[in-house]
C-alpha cells in the first residue's frame, strides 16, 4: 500500500511540474538541410501495470505520433503476477493491446485506450489509460481504467 502511495505522490509532483517543451528542428551535418527529431514519443518503452487485486504485467510499447498529436501504438504485455489460481499457468504468457489516442503538448497528457487486442493466451484485456509524460521526456505514468475502478497504475521508460 505504501509503494502505492509513493506512487501516486510522485506522479502527482510530475504533473504538477508539467511544462511544455519542444525540440526545434536541426540541422542535419551531412545535408545542411534542417532535419525534424522524432517526436518525443516515437520511441521503444518498457514498463509495467499493476492494480489493488494484485496482478502485475510488464510492457513493451511503442508509439507513432501524428501532426495532429493523435497516438497509435502498439503494448506487449507479459503476465508476471496474478491472484488468481487458476491463472497461474498463463504466468510468463504475452498478450498484445493495440491503442489508439491524443498526446497534449501543452499539458503532456496522454490518454488513449485499447481498441483491438492479439491474445492467444487470454492474459490481457482492453485498457483505457490517462498518463502523463515527465519533463525529461523519459518517464510516463499514470492510471488506467481497470474495468472501471480506475486503479490500475502505470508507468514507462523510454528505452
Amino acid at each position: 500500500m505504501s509503494k502505492r502511495i509513493c506512487l501516486f505522490c510522485l506522479l502527482l509532483l510530475v504533473f504538477q511540474s508539467a511544462t511544455f517543451a519542444t525540440t526545434p528542428p536541426r540541422e542535419s551535418w551531412l545535408t545542411g538541410v534542417e532535419a525534424e527529431e522524432p517526436h518525443v514519443l516515437a520511441h521503444g518503452w518498457k514498463g509495467t501495470w499493476t492494480d489493488a487485486d494484485g496482478y502485475l504485467f510488464s510492457a513493451r510499447a511503442t508509439f507513432e505520433v501524428s501532426e495532429e498529436n493523435k497516438i497509435t501504438g502498439e503494448i506487449r504485455w507479459t503476465l508476471f503476477k496474478s491472484p488468481r489460481h487458476g491463472e497461474q499457468a498463463k504466468l510468463g504468457r504475452t498478450g498484445t493491446e493495440y491503442v489508439r489516442g491524443e498526446f497534449d503538448p501543452n499539458t503532456r497528457i496522454i490518454t488513449f485506450a485499447g481498441y483491438k487486442k492479439a491474445d492467444p493466451h487470454g492474459v490481457i484485456g482492453l485498457d483505457r489509460y490517462k498518463l502523463l509524460l515527465a519533463d525529461n521526456d523519459r518517464v510516463i505514468g499514470g492510471i488506467t481504467w481497470d474495468h472501471g475502478s480506475w486503479r490500475g497504475l502505470c508507468s514507462f521508460t523510454r528505452n
